[in-house]
């Protein structure tokens, strides 16, 4: 447990590092990695917290509240980058604004599955852009997030290791994304 957690941790330094590497500096880039580099060390320090065994209870507890939020945060800030259109981002960050809210109230809408589902959504909103303009490209990067998220729901056959290889994916992912921003 402590080794997957911090290898969960550490592995969120693959998108990271992607979009800072690849990144254009125009102002869509640079929104790239701001929303990517706000989310990273929120979701180590989760992570982190749980290999120190810090959280109780891991899946009820702020740091992955936090770590939610962050993620819901970077796909508004991502949307812009794969737009370049302030009303699509607009509707995008009221969207993941109200996934925030739901993160931090409790009730039959807080479940992992659900909280994934929005998390899926929050990302298909800012990739639909990317295959609007290159759908090959935007084809690519879905595989790869399909093929990431397939190991983080495969979490437990893969001994734990599936939420690092989902982090790798993203990266992966990230990688092909920033060339299309």
């Amino acid at each position: 447990m402590i080794v997957r957690e911090v290898l969960n941790g550490v592995s969120m330094i693959a998108p990271l590092a992607a979009i800072v590497m690849r990144a254009p500096a125009t102002k869509y880039g640079k929104m790239a990695v701001l929303g990517t580099a706000l989310h990273a060390p929120v979701s180590c320090g989760y992570h982190l917290m749980c290999a120190a065994k810090l959280n109780p209870d891991p899946m009820n507890c702020v740091g992955r509240k936090l770590d939610q939020t962050f993620i819901h945060v970077a796909a508004a800030m991502m949307t812009y980058a794969t737009s370049h259109s302030i009303q699509y981002t607009a509707a995008a960050a009221a969207m993941n604004t109200r996934y925030i809210r739901l993160l931090w109230i409790s009730g039959p809408h807080d479940t992992p599955k659900k909280r994934r589902l929005r998390v899926a959504l929050a990302y298909m909103v800012y990739l639909l852009p990317v295959f609007l303009n290159n759908v090959r490209m935007g084809a690519r990067i879905l595989v790869t997030l399909l093929l990431s998220s397939a190991a983080f729901i495969l979490d437990k056959p893969l001994k734990g290791a599936g939420h690092t290889v989902f982090h790798l994916g993203l990266g992966a992912s990230w990688y092909d994304l920033a060339k299309v921003i």
